[in-house]
């Protein structure tokens, strides 16, 4: 923090006056070199990180081989790494959806057979009740 100079020996300065000038001190206009160094570190935080998102956006656009190619050759696994890893956690949510539908497909199919056997079993006991009684006539 930036201190205000208090020399008391110049003329028609008195403490008082010393103490309102202290008060209204440039530190709070002109901030303080680690406030400016604080600044400056977010700044280039913030640039840094929208590079970083410019290149995970180049890499959405190119297939997996190219994105496995460039990572052997440019030697930037770790962020072809994450590209990777988010397109594979992608690709098992899509497989876990397309899962899920598959049994619920299924478990229709299964109670649609259930049912229909269960006619089928009905209609045979019809039919031979009926027999029986044809044989019983005759």
């Amino acid at each position: 923090m930036l201190r205000c100079r208090t020399d008391h020996a110049l003329p028609g300065t008195s403490r008082a006056g010393v103490a309102a000038w202290r008060r209204l001190a440039p530190t709070a206009t002109l901030g303080t070199v680690t406030e400016k160094r604080q600044r400056a570190e977010e700044q280039a935080e913030a640039q840094r990180a929208a590079e970083l998102a410019a290149r995970v956006r180049d890499l959405s656009q190119l297939s997996d081989d190219e994105v496995m190619g460039r990572a052997a050759s440019y030697g930037q696994a770790p962020l072809y790494a994450v590209v990777m890893q988010r397109r594979l956690k992608d690709a098992t949510a899509c497989l876990a959806a397309e899962t899920i539908k598959a049994r619920e497909s299924s478990d229709r199919a299964a109670r649609r057979l259930a049912w229909l056997t269960f006619v089928l079993v009905l209609l045979t006991a019809a039919l031979v009740a009926l027999t029986v009684v044809l044989a019983v006539r005759k």
